[in-house]
């Protein structure tokens, strides 16, 4: 009997978290979207700081329960503490020796001096004071991972399903909001994606990289413009061009060596352009 308390001392050690998920996506179903498109993209500091959990940046989010019969019956769902908590199912008796669960997070090192490993679930045999007990459990480490009995289902979550953990330094230590890029991307990495960002957060063209790098057409950033040094007619540039950011598209007619008309087109600062064209109503230079 002193045995199976003990092993309850032990599983006490079993936290609990705030019920309020503060560490998120900003829009889950948008970072798969883009994960789809790019598999490395957690190493772009523009992505990973707004997909934190589904880089793995957030500390995972766990079933959480005491005395269940089965981990299947527990519904309350927490964000562990910190990253270094994993989720963790495990089975303990009750004096009676009823079998009861307990879910929830623990620091690995709980994990590994339990069951040796994380990301793993098996029948353990301790000893304590002489006696062997067989314990189910084990500690996995994703996203709701320990809502099975973790010593006869599998908890393996398809490593195509989301990106690997990520190793050297954090992309999340650069603040990219705010950060100065002149140079948009092409086209958006995923335009339904970008409506799914706006979506939930309406400002997100206000965040530089974001309006630069993933949805510079759809955010209206960047504009594609057409580029010829001299054509008569305007129709006759089929040439165009990606502009900068704080560019817009500018026609100037001019007169040539020949005194005929040639026009120019391509990208011009907007700032160039409020300095010539607004106190002259025109493109004749």
């Amino acid at each position: 009997m002193t045995s199976v308390f003990l092993f309850l001392t032990i599983i006490s050690v079993v936290y609990g978290a705030d019920n309020v998920k503060v560490c998120h996506d900003i829009n889950q179903q948008a970072c798969q979207r883009m994960f789809a498109k790019r598999s490395d993209m957690c190493d772009d500091p523009c992505i990973a700081n707004i997909c934190k959990d589904t880089c793995r940046y957030c500390p995972v989010t766990c079933y959480h329960c005491d005395n269940e019969a089965t981990p299947e019956s527990c519904n309350k769902v927490v964000q562990c503490l910190t990253t270094n908590q994993l989720c963790i199912a495990a089975q303990r008796y009750t004096t009676d020796f009823h079998s009861l669960f307990t879910s929830g997070c623990a620091e690995k090192e709980l994990c590994h001096s339990l069951f040796g490993f994380d990301s793993t679930k098996r029948e353990v045999e301790t000893t304590i004071n002489e006696r062997a007990y067989h314990l189910h459990g084990g500690c996995c480490d994703s996203n709701l991972c320990n809502i099975h009995d973790p010593s006869n289902v599998s908890t393996t979550v398809d490593p195509s399903s989301r990106p690997p953990k990520p190793t050297g330094s954090n992309p999340l230590l650069g603040n990219t909001t705010h950060q100065e890029i002149k140079v948009c991307k092409d086209k958006d990495l995923d335009t339904e994606a970008c409506r799914l960002l706006n979506s939930t957060d309406p400002t997100i063209c206000q965040n530089n990289c974001i309006a630069t790098n993933l949805c510079p057409s759809f955010c209206g950033t960047c504009l594609h413009c057409k580029d010829c040094k001299s054509v008569a007619d305007t129709n006759e540039c089929t040439n165009t061009t990606l502009c900068k950011t704080e560019q817009q598209c500018v026609t100037i007619e001019r007169l040539d060596a020949n005194l005929q008309l040639s026009i120019v087109l391509g990208c011009m600062d907007t700032k160039i352009c409020s300095a010539y064209f607004s106190s002259r109503g025109g493109g004749l230079l």
